[in-house]
Formats: structure tokens, C-alpha cells, sequence
């Protein structure tokens, strides 16, 4: 009677198995308040009136009868269970499939799931082979294991690669000539997995070496790479070893990115000196990769030196060199406090301070919140005196505008990073969400953090920097008497250069002395650069071979799409584009061919030429002008340009690569709502274009 009883206890649990997980304790609640309380009140009701009414005889066929039904209806849940594991392999939801104890592997016992699994690897449908094959690679059976080796000679390359996946996940050494068959296979993905799931299951490097060197010739540079790395895993490679060495002084940036990588997974000391060439590379993705390597290598020579690029201009390599100086810990705490005094360090030191316990240096650190926010106020002032002697409104060429925008900006990035310092010591997640929602545009948002931050505490420091981002500020703050050439001291670079171009028409033989100064020893190169112009006059502005990065920089700001971005930002964006000049009735792009750059408009006037249909000649559909970017489409959806771009009179422009300009999308969202906005304005140009 009791196995009759285990077997009827586990039955009854196992009917709950079909219950998403997050909702079986609700529905058993139910079951055991009202369903199965009935229950044994009936049951109850039928022996009291049975025993009274019924012989044994007519009992027992009441039972049978009752077992009967339940044996039918426990056949029929059982079916509507197998289809309901079918129809979620087909849907791709493998969560149905998952236990919540051991997920995947926590129905290992249930033979039905097991076998939808299995038969789901032979469906037609692309997609229910690779849930099937993610969901068997959870699981060390025999079974399972002879049928991921069958899915490695599935025609679908991401299938082969699922499979190799699935078989390390499983632990299938039992399984690596096969696996080792994969490394001859035609597409790269697959060559790459086979290398992975062989370094992952094979204890012995001597049988897999051999097959697994030739592909440090492969085409594929990752391949190679990676082949590379695990060779190294398994020791000393010399070959190995040259080829990363090789591959990580490549003209190629994306192939340096695959070496460097590697090498920080094999922990070679001789490649620290590619990690410090790395942190110098012109490509920021390059200079990411690097600090990872370097602590990998050797932590405590790294330290100080990623400390020195945490002035690096790419805001992801600014958080790739945070991410390694938090790694390193507790050792890297007061170099990183020390470094908050530098300017161009400050940002960065910040990054990193986030991720380690900054408490232990609390004085320190809220003795630069007080220096930072009085920084803040004081820039604040200047913008408001600026904006009080200029207007906020751009007028003329821009030049006071910008250094006005350029103060107001860095009064509340100060004022923001004092914040940031305040939250390392105190109410961290208050704070955090606090700055998030003061870079709002909405003013209701902006007033919550307001109060957030006056909950805080810190009075002292904070309430003064609410004015920053308080609505209706006022215009009556005055200029100090030598303002200007304040500026032109300042320790930040940005607004020294910014005071440059406003100083360019002073004649006043101070600035001017101060401008002669910056021209050869500034140690900023745009500095330099425009003081140098500023004292040849601006009449040589427009006979230069190419545009200043200021004066681009100028220009930027009256484009509509770049209008929103702070000065500093569009310093960035100014710096990744080209100049293109092009005669009356030049070519800028063809209708049909691949586009791979976009052109902003400086001076001139571009005509945009469509065919279509059986039309011979294309025929004008718009004209472009200063402000204006032609091109963008073919960069945007990556397909051939839908019309034929051409120079009316002499057209100077500036240019942005495909790649560079998807990095500013990335980076810069506010871009590409800005940019959907002149999309949404073409596209009713075009539609009133059809309809004449």
C-alpha cells in the first residue's frame, strides 16, 4: 500500500511539471484550496453514503470505473504534454524545458522532453534544430552525445557550431576526433568553435597539437588567433608565439584587436611592450584591448601606466582602463585619489574609484567634491556674465557663442563629477540616479534629482550646485576685469582654445602676448594650432589647404543634426571628419554603386539626380546646401546610394566614414534622433516630389 501511495504522491507532483515555474505555486495553492478540497469532500460523501446504500460489490465498480477515467484523462495529459514540449521547440522557447533546481539538466529524467529534444535535431526548421541542439548540450547522455555528432554534418554552418558548443558543454571527450574532423571545415565559425570546444575538452595537448597548428595559416585571422592561443594553453609554442607577435604589429586594426586578445589570455610577458604600443594606436577599438592585456600580464607594472592614459579622448577606453584599474584593487586605490587632481585624469579616476571601496579614502575624496564644485559655480559665472555681454543666441561666425556654451558645459560636468565624488563616499545609488536624470530634458525629471540630492546631505557642497540645472537663471552675474585672459590660462585645453578664437580680433598687446605664448608651448597641439592662426589674422582662414579643426568645429554647430551636442561632444565629431572639395558638375557619388561615406555640405550647393522607372536622364529631386548631408542613406541601411549626387558650382565638404559615423550613432543617441527627424523631412520631400 505505501509504493501505491509514492507512486500516486509522485504522479500527483509531476502534473505540475507542465506549469510555467513561476506560476506552479499559485496554481497548487489553488488546487490544494478548492479543487482538492472538494475532492475528498465528495470522496467522503460517496463512503458515507456507500456503506449505508452500496454493497462492496457496487463500491469496487465505482472505483474501477473512477480508475478507469483517471487512467484516460492521465493518458491525454501525457499526449498534450509531449505536443505542448513540441510546439515550445518550435517556438524556440526552451525555457519550457528548464528546471529551476539544475537548468536544462534538471529534466535529464524526463524521457519525454529528452525524446522531443532529440527528434526536434531532424526537424526542417533551422530554428528547432539549434533550440534542440542548445538544449541537448546540457545534458551528459550517451544519447545526446551520438546525436550532437550527427548534427556536426548538418548543411547549416550555425548548426555545426551549436553542436561543437553543445558537445564541450556536455563534456564529450568521448567525441573529440570528431570534433577534430571540424577543424578542416569551409566556413570560419565552425573552424573557430572546433578549436574552443577541443582547448575545453582535451587533457592531453600531444594528440590535437598537431591538427590544431595547421591553422595558424588559416585565412581566417581569428582562426588563426585563437588556434594560436590554445596551442599556447597547452605551453611553450614558439610558432604560436611568433605569429600573435606577428599579427599584433598588422596594418590591420581588427587583426591587432584578435592578437592582442589572445595574448592576454596566454599571459605572455614578452608581449607587454605590444600592450604599451597598443594604449598608443591610433584606433581606439586597439587601445581597449590593451589595458585588459597589460594587467593580465602584469598588474602592478600596469598600473601606473593606465593611470597616465586616463586622459584618452575615447570614452570606451576611458571605461576599459577603469575596468583594469578596478580589477587590480585595493593597490590602485590612491594612485587613482591623487589622479583626481589632474583634469584630464579626472573623468577616468572616476570610473575606476566606482568599482573599488573609495570609503577607505573618504577625507581625500571629499576634499575634491569641495575643490570640484567651486570650479563648477565659478564657470557657471563666467558663462552667465558671457551670456549677459554676448547672447546664448549664435551670432556672427559663433566664436563668443561657443565659448559661452563651452563654460556653461564644463560648469555642470565639474558640477557633476563633485556629485560623482560625493556618491563614492556616500548614498552611491541615490547619487548615481540622481546625475542620470539631471541629463534629462525633461524639467520634471530634472527637479526630482534636485530633491534627491538635497535629501542626501552634504548640504554644503550640494545645494550650491543646484543652480546649475535650476530653471531661470539669472543674467546679472558680472565679468571679472581680466576674464579673457583668465581663460587663456585655464588648465583645461578645451576652453583655452575656445578663448583663442575669441581673442583672435583683440588688440589688446597683453592678449596678444598671451596668444604668442600659447602658439609654441601650449601642450595641447589644438592650442597650438589655433593660436598660431589666431596671430597670422582671420583673413587666412579661407586660403588654408583645409579647414582648422576649430573652425570645423564652427560649422558643426550650425548643422542641424549636430545643433544638440555639447562642444566638447562635437570636438569629437569634428575630429573624424575629412575635407572634399569638388568642381562645378564633379561627381560626389553615383546612383546604384555602394556608399561607404556622407557628405556635410560647408559651401556650394549639392543637386540630388534620381532615375527611375524608364526614365533616361535623371532629373533634379532636391538641392542641397551649407548645413545640409547628403549621402547618408547608403551609409545608414548599407545599400546602393538611390541617386546620383552632383556639384553645383565649387562645393567644399566635409566627409564621415561609414564606420566612424556608426560609432558616433553608438556613441552619440541624441544623433540619431536628430538624424530620423531630417529622414522623416526627405521623406515628405519625396512624397511631394511623386505627387508633381
Amino acid at each position: 500500500m505505501m509504493w501505491m501511495q509514492g507512486i500516486a504522491g509522485t504522479a500527483w507532483q509531476a502534473l505540475f511539471n507542465v506549469v510555467p515555474y513561476e506560476q506552479r505555486d499559485q496554481v497548487r495553492a489553488f488546487i490544494s484550496g478548492v479543487p482538492e478540497q472538494a475532492g475528498t469532500f465528495i470522496a467522503g460523501l460517496i463512503l458515507v453514503v456507500g456503506e449505508q446504500a452500496l454493497n462492496p460489490g457496487q463500491l469496487y465498480i465505482i472505483g474501477l470505473t473512477a480508475a478507469a477515467l483517471l487512467v484516460y484523462i492521465i493518458w491525454r495529459a501525457s499526449k498534450a504534454y509531449a505536443n505542448a514540449l513540441v510546439e515550445a521547440l518550435r517556438a524556440g522557447q526552451p525555457q519550457m524545458f528548464v528546471s529551476e533546481e539544475e537548468p536544462f539538466g534538471g529534466f535529464h529524467t524526463d524521457a519525454a522532453a529528452v525524446s522531443v529534444a532529440i527528434k526536434g535535431m531532424n526537424d526542417s526548421d533551422m530554428a528547432t534544430r539549434l533550440v534542440s541542439i542548445e538544449i541537448l548540450g546540457n545534458l551528459s547522455l550517451p544519447e545526446v552525445t551520438n546525436n550532437l555528432v550527427t548534427a556536426l554534418a548538418d548543411d547549416d554552418a550555425l548548426i555545426r557550431s551549436a553542436a561543437l558548443r553543445g558537445l564541450a558543454r556536455a563534456k564529450a571527450s568521448s567525441a573529440l576526433l570528431d570534433i577534430a574532423a571540424s577543424l578542416s571545415d569551409p566556413e570560419p565559425d565552425v573552424r573557430l568553435q572546433a578549436v574552443d570546444s577541443i582547448r575545453q575538452l582535451s587533457r592531453y595537448s600531444r594528440g590535437v597539437s598537431v591538427q590544431i597548428e595547421s591553422l595558424l595559416v588559416d585565412q581566417d585571422p581569428q582562426v588563426r588567433a585563437r588556434s594560436a592561443q590554445t596551442l599556447l594553453s597547452f605551453g611553450a609554442h614558439p610558432k604560436a608565439k611568433n605569429i600573435l607577435h606577428g599579427m599584433a604589429a598588422d596594418s590591420d586594426p581588427i587583426i591587432r584587436v584578435y592578437a592582442l586578445n589572445a595574448l592576454a589570455e596566454c599571459g605572455d610577458d614578452s608581449a607587454f611592450e605590444l600592450g604599451l604600443s597598443a594604449l598608443e594606436d591610433a584606433n581606439p577599438v586597439v587601445r581597449k584591448t590593451a589595458p585588459a592585456m597589460l594587467i593580465g600580464i602584469d598588474p602592478q607594472r600596469a598600473m601606473d601606466i593606465l593611470i597616465r592614459h586616463l586622459n584618452d579622448d575615447d570614452s570606451y577606453v576611458r571605461r576599459a582602463l577603469a575596468d583594469a584599474l578596478g580589477k587590480i584593487g585595493i593597490p590602485a586605490l590612491d594612485s587613482l585619489v591623487i589622479a583626481l587632481a589632474n583634469p584630464s585624469y579626472e573623468d577616468g579616476a572616476l570610473m575606476a574609484l566606482e568599482l573599488l571601496p573609495a570609503q577607505k579614502a573618504s577625507l581625500q575624496i571629499r576634499a575634491h567634491a569641495i575643490g570640484t564644485a567651486k570650479s563648477a559655480l565659478h564657470y557657471h559665472q563666467l558663462a552667465l556674465g558671457l551670456a549677459q555681454k554676448f547672447g546664448w543666441t549664435v551670432s556672427g561666425d559663433g566664436r563668443n557663442q561657443l565659448l559661452t556654451e563651452s563654460l556653461h558645459d564644463k560648469a555642470r560636468r565639474s558640477g557633476i563629477n563633485s556629485l560623482r565624488a560625493i556618491g563614492l563616499i556616500k548614498c552611491r545609488d541615490a547619487v548615481a540616479v540622481a546625475i542620470e536624470n539631471l541629463r534629462s530634458r525633461e524639467a520634471s525629471q530634472r527637479a526630482n534629482a534636485l530633491e534627491v540630492l538635497e535629501s542626501i546631505g552634504e548640504v554644503e557642497i550640494i545645494r550650491p550646485l543646484l543652480a546649475l540645472w535650476e530653471s531661470g537663471e539669472s543674467t546679472s552675474a558680472p565679468l571679472p576685469e581680466h576674464w579673457l585672459l583668465e581663460l587663456l590660462h585655464d588648465p583645461y585645453s578645451w576652453l583655452r582654445a575656445c578663448a583663442v578664437l575669441v581673442a583672435a580680433s583683440s588688440k589688446d598687446q597683453e592678449i596678444i602676448s598671451a596668444l604668442q605664448i600659447l602658439s609654441h608651448s601650449d601642450p595641447d597641439s589644438i592650442v597650438r594650432d589655433v593660436a598660431e592662426k589666431a596671430l597670422l589674422g582671420d583673413r587666412l582662414m579661407d586660403t588654408l589647404a583645409t579647414i582648422p579643426l576649430m573652425e570645423r568645429i564652427l560649422f558643426l554647430r550650425r548643422v542641424l543634426t549636430f545643433a544638440d551636442l555639447s562642444p566638447a561632444d562635437l570636438k569629437q565629431v569634428a575630429a573624424i571628419t575629412a575635407e572634399a572639395v569638388f568642381a562645378d558638375g564633379d561627381i560626389l557619388a553615383h546612383q546604384g554603386e555602394p556608399g561607404d561615406e556622407m557628405y556635410i555640405v560647408v559651401s556650394g550647393d549639392v543637386r540630388v539626380m534620381m532615375t527611375s522607372g524608364d526614365q533616361k536622364e535623371a532629373r533634379e529631386v532636391a538641392r542641397r546646401s551649407s548645413g545640409d548631408y547628403v549621402g547618408e542613406m547608403a551609409i545608414i541601411n548599407r545599400e546602393p546610394r538611390i541617386a546620383t549626387l552632383v556639384a553645383s558650382g565649387t562645393v567644399r565638404t566635409l566627409c564621415i566614414e561609414q564606420k566612424k559615423f556608426e560609432g558616433i550613432l553608438r556613441e552619440r543617441p541624441e544623433i540619431s534622433l536628430a538624424m530620423m527627424r531630417v529622414l522623416c523631412r526627405r521623406l515628405k520631400e519625396a512624397n511631394e516630389q511623386a505627387i508633381k
